[in-house]
């Protein structure tokens, strides 16, 4: 809900319905459950949590989540070895890295994330911060180095920065690579350095959906599946692709 929490509060400032579900998915993962069974899912309510508070600064809020924030990262941390390894119970980043070796990586970079905008809330509200600054430390011991994911890449941005081959991987060839879960995250990264490109990767990618008869942004989709695809509200003719049957995990 990260990036839907961004643009709603970009149009609309304080949203009733953010707040009605980070309390929702907070209520129904009583710790040491991790929310919707991946221990990301509860790394992105901080991540949504520190940012909505700084879109809205809405002190009151907040502050009723602190207890179990501050009971979060204390679990987090014990998930984080002294080496800086990882020893969650399970990973996950989006659909296209799962079960590959770039998602470990995009796994740290939204720990990374999350451990430190943890410790930002933490301090804001008089808490002791130094559990997430001390699991911050240890995950800074190992670098971010996924072979060839955009979306990881998107997110080692925001953890830790990028190299100058980091951006090269992140424009070569447009979008190709794109995933719609990490598009905001890719096309802020390439914005930083080239805004130019960012503009053409999300015209490219979002203007293949709308070609091809989309009403909405689909949950998952490849830029190669658009290749001699017919459009969905179409029968496809011969030869060409079916972009719903031929196509999706």
């Amino acid at each position: 809900m990260h990036p839907e929490m961004l643009a709603m509060t970009t149009l609309y400032g304080r949203t009733p319905a953010v707040e009605r579900s980070l309390d929702y998915v907070r209520r129904q993962t009583p710790l040491p459950g991790w929310m919707n069974g991946y221990p990301m899912y509860s790394m992105w309510w901080i991540i949504i949590l520190s940012d909505y508070y700084e879109e809205t600064g809405v002190r009151g809020y907040i502050q009723k989540q602190v207890p179990y924030l501050r009971q979060l990262v204390a679990q987090m941390l014990g998930c984080v070895k002294e080496t800086g390894e990882l020893a969650y119970p399970s990973y996950f980043v989006d659909w296209p890295t799962h079960g590959t070796p770039d998602e470990i990586h995009g796994v740290r970079a939204i720990n990374i994330i999350a451990a430190r905008k943890a410790a930002a809330l933490l301090r804001a509200f008089g808490e002791d911060a130094a559990p997430a600054e001390e699991m911050l430390r240890r995950l800074l011991k190992i670098g971010i180095t996924p072979e060839e994911s955009k979306q990881v890449l998107g997110l080692k941005y925001f953890a830790v920065g990028l190299t100058e081959e980091d951006r090269a991987k992140l424009v070569r060839g447009g979008a190709a690579g794109m995933s719609t879960f990490m598009s905001y995250y890719i096309l802020k990264a390439v914005a930083s350095f080239d805004r130019e490109a960012a503009e053409a990767m999300m015209k490219e990618y979002y203007g293949a959906m709308l070609r091809l008869g989309a009403t909405t942004f689909w949950e998952d989709f490849d830029i190669r599946w658009a290749d001699n695809a017919g459009r969905i509200n179409e029968f496809p003719r011969e030869g060409q692709r079916d972009i719903h049957g031929d196509f999706g995990a």
